[in-house]
């Protein structure tokens, strides 16, 4: 049984923001975890999606396969693009599947829809941790936060019931999620379903959105996972002048540079260096 705390750094939604994935490596490094997880949607959206995938080979980690990593692979090629998708994203995805080349190509389609992990010392499967990006099932469907005055996005509010539906035969106590670009800390049948928002961009009204996210967990043998939300800043000028620069085929690309810019009257990253942020 282990005898010391054994921690997990999560990121997901990195979508080709090398300067928001340098700043959480930077941060991931310093926390030192025992292990790093990433949630998939690796690339599509920025226009360093290469530069991306290098920066965190630079690290040891295990993921899964987001949404978007289809785009940039099995449907990056003439004549498949699917038809309930916008037409406009095919050629963004296409310039993607050119910058980052075959192999990573390869390397993306190959990887799984789910991982479990086993934390040594967690009696009663505590320490069971399922990495998913949407749903074990679907990588285009995201965990919302419950209906209630506590849901800043309640457009996108999920039921329990739903949810139940979603995790039918989910038996891990903490399922790490993405795809939502929304944190979330929500409790689920003993356990807790986390997501720390997106390292690219998260969606308004999420507080201080122009940040990067991640998050980290800590399990001590005998006691409750620790959970920490965590955001970090990043140069967002550069990000965007990328954005606007580099010529992508990106229909969203003006979208997500209103998304990352920071606030004219606040102090970059200043509230949210170790809390929670949801």
């Amino acid at each position: 049984m282990a005898s010391t705390p054994y921690r997990i750094a999560f990121l997901t939604d990195i979508h080709g923001n090398l300067h928001g994935l340098t700043a959480v490596l930077d941060a991931i490094r310093r926390d030192a975890p025992d292990l790093i997880l990433v949630g998939g949607d690796f690339t599509y959206k920025f226009p360093y999606p290469r530069e991306s995938l290098e920066l965190l080979d630079t690290v040891a980690y295990l993921a899964v396969r987001g949404n978007t990593d289809w785009y940039v692979t099995d449907w990056a090629v003439p004549g498949a693009w699917p038809d309930w998708l916008p037409e406009e994203g095919a050629p963004h995805a296409r310039w993607t599947r050119a910058q980052i080349g075959d192999a990573w190509a390869a390397r993306l389609a190959a990887l799984p829809l789910t991982r479990t992990i086993g934390v040594a010392g967690a009696a009663g499967g505590a320490g069971d941790v399922l990495l998913m990006h949407g749903t074990p099932r679907d990588p285009f469907v995201g965990i919302h936060n419950a209906p209630g005055p506590d849901n800043r996005h309640p457009r996108w509010a999920m039921p329990d019931n739903v949810v139940a539906w979603h995790l039918d035969g989910v038996t891990a106590r903490i399922v790490l999620a993405g795809h939502t670009h929304v944190p979330l800390l929500r409790p689920w049948r003993g356990g807790t379903i986390v997501n720390p928002g997106a390292v690219a961009h998260s969606w308004h009204p999420t507080p201080d959105a122009h940040l990067a996210r991640y998050a980290l967990l800590t399990y001590r043998p005998g006691q409750e996972w620790a959970i920490e939300l965590r955001a970090v800043p990043y140069d967002n000028a550069a990000a965007i002048r990328g954005l606007r620069a580099i010529p992508t085929h990106n229909p969203l690309a003006e979208r997500v540079a209103a998304l990352i810019a920071p606030p004219k009257k606040s102090a970059v990253g200043s509230r949210q260096r170790n809390g929670a942020s949801c």
